[in-house]
């Protein structure tokens, strides 16, 4: 009985074993097959299995420009505080804040009674004595004076901002009346690092922006800034033609304003567009470039047109917007895949679109007072350029790197 029921165990036991191996032997035997064509279709040389990529023939960049944003405010291009030169009692006000005024018109004056009483009394005694007109004139001239003291005029055409008096106040040299700023084109302060600032001369024109709308700003004045160490105050003035193309109803005193500079650097290597670089890690990363194979005599061959890809690691130096500056196992002449990287491994075969591949767009500025014409609404963008990209176009930013 011992042995029968062993010998049903055994039985059970070895009929799925061997129907799982036929299983294991026939799915693998079918995945063999499946590798076999998918290998075959990857190098398989027939114009409809080859894969075709985008390619781009590069050229070396020395010295490429990195961009650099500060951030500044709109301010008046006149502020004055408006004190009297004497002190006294307020007699009259004429304006408020948020009041326009013009140059000369008057915004305040003490009580000049007293000045009117002696005028008038001087006058009548030159009127009664003819030999006295000169000789009472210089008191005249005196009291003139004393007038002006007690009357507050606006200096330009501006906007009253604030009022510090009122009627029946004191008043004092001492003691700002009004503050206003003027209706005139604004200015733009920023403060940069001053290692920056000594790269760039007063009369250098730059591209600015504010909410998104470009424009030209000269840099007018520059100036340690004595409250922050390690900063220099720079002072831009609009071009009057970009300022005019702005929407001036949405500007506003102490709006904020971009200011973008090109900067040159010691980086040195190939721009590529993001889309061909891959991350490898360790800070790393692999672009796939295309080969041309020499010409075969087999009648399925493609012709000239037949590449087969290498892969070659990379080091990011720089980033900037849409593209990278890579170094390494590059050199000048190789095409780089552009388009497609992501479905081709190295060791295989390619056609290369026939199509020309532009260079990556260069956004090194364009020279002063000149717009890009490629693009004018971006103020960073110039016409495409092949060959390495390492004219300054822009010496004054030439000097100790940041």
């Amino acid at each position: 009985m011992g042995r029968l029921f062993m010998s049903r165990i055994r039985i059970s036991f070895n009929r799925p074993t061997t129907w799982l191996c036929s299983g294991l032997i026939v799915t693998m035997a079918l995945g063999c097959q499946q590798d076999s064509l998918n290998l075959s279709d990857s190098v398989s040389p027939t114009n409809s299995t080859v894969p075709t990529v985008a390619t781009q023939t590069i050229q070396p960049t020395e010295n490429a420009f990195e961009t650099v944003s500060y951030f500044g405010r709109l301010v008046p291009a006149q502020q004055a505080d408006l004190s009297f030169t004497v002190s006294g009692i307020v007699a009259t006000v004429n304006a408020e804040p948020g009041q326009s005024v013009l140059a000369g018109d008057v915004l305040a004056t003490f009580d000049q009674t007293d000045l009117e009483t002696r005028r008038a009394a001087i006058v009548q005694q030159q009127q009664a004595d003819e030999s006295s007109r000169l000789r009472l004139q210089p008191s005249l001239e005196q009291l003139d004076a004393q007038a002006e003291q007690r009357t507050l005029v606006a200096p330009f055409v501006g906007v009253i901002t604030q009022q510090h008096i009122s009627v029946g106040s004191l008043a004092s040299p001492q003691r700002p009346a009004f503050q206003m700023v003027s209706l005139a084109t604004p200015l733009i302060e920023v403060d940069i690092p001053a290692k920056v600032a000594r790269r760039i001369s007063i009369g250098q024109t730059f591209w600015t922006q504010i909410e998104e709308q470009p424009f030209r700003a000269t840099l007018k004045r520059k100036q340690p800034n004595i409250s922050r160490a390690g900063l220099t105050g720079l002072t831009f003035a609009f071009n009057q033609e970009s300022f005019e193309q702005l929407d001036a109803e949405a500007l506003s005193l102490g709006q904020t304003v971009e200011i973008q500079f090109m900067l040159e650097t010691d980086n040195s290597g190939f721009w590529l567009p993001l889309s061909s670089i891959q991350q490898q890690g360790g800070g790393l990363w692999s672009v796939l470039i295309a080969k041309p194979i020499v010409a075969q005599t087999n009648a399925s061959a493609t012709g000239t047109n037949l590449f087969v890809t290498d892969s070659r690691t990379v080091q990011v130096v720089q980033f900037d917007d849409d593209r990278a500056l890579v170094a390494g196992q590059l050199k000048s002449g190789d095409r780089v895949i552009t388009k497609g990287a992501f479905r081709i491994v190295a060791g295989q075969k390619v056609k290369i679109d026939a199509a020309p591949q532009s260079q990556p767009v260069t956004r090194d500025p364009a020279p002063t007072g000149e717009t890009p014409e490629s693009n004018p609404a971006d103020p960073l963008t110039t016409p495409a350029t092949t060959g390495p990209t390492n004219t300054d176009p822009n010496p004054a930013l030439r000097g100790p790197k940041p």
